[in-house]
């Protein structure tokens, strides 16, 4: 006999596996690829407030992917977390501002291929919760857009944006 537990799961709902795997894939890259920038603009680039920030923004997707997992449970899906490559270059720091804008945009299309699942599977309550993680990462990007312009614009003048970065992101937790 079968439990009712067991017959949730992704054996009920197997188009939302991949997209899932995608999501938290999706995340752990980004903190992991973000954490790596992150060294690199501290040691290399002698920026720690910039640095600082960079960390801050990585952990962040430590808490989405458990808040991503809490939308799994709710349908006793188990959440997978795939293996995820190491960052194999020293990137300056425009090369980091397009990592973590990348790492960003594979977030958003991996939550929307989920949504898309899910509305599929007519689990609709799980999409419009993916939909809230997907507006918080989309408000991220966009403050991190507005970050790497002003660092177009500052020059090569390290110490100015250290002040400028600082001043930005003033205010917010972590």
């Amino acid at each position: 006999m079968v439990s009712v537990l067991e017959s949730y799961g992704f054996e009920r709902w197997p188009a939302l596996r991949e997209s899932a795997r995608k999501v938290t894939d999706s995340m752990q890259l980004a903190m992991r690829f973000m954490d790596s920038c992150k060294e690199v603009i501290l040691i290399v680039e002698g920026m720690p407030m910039t640095a600082q920030r960079i960390h801050r923004q990585a952990h962040t997707y430590g808490e989405l992917w458990d808040s991503f997992g809490d939308i799994l449970h709710q349908r006793h899906l188990i959440q997978v977390f795939p293996a995820t490559p190491e960052l194999d270059e020293e990137p300056d720091l425009t090369r980091a501002f397009e990592i973590i804008l990348g790492c960003m945009e594979s977030i958003l299309t991996a939550l929307g291929d989920f949504i898309l699942a899910a509305d599929r599977a007519k689990l609709y309550p799980l999409g419009r919760a993916a939909e809230n993680l997907q507006n918080q990462v989309s408000g991220d990007m966009t403050r991190w857009l507005e970050a790497a312009k002003m660092w177009d614009e500052a020059d090569g003048d390290k110490l100015s944006y250290e002040k400028w970065i600082m001043e930005f992101f003033a205010g917010e937790e972590g």
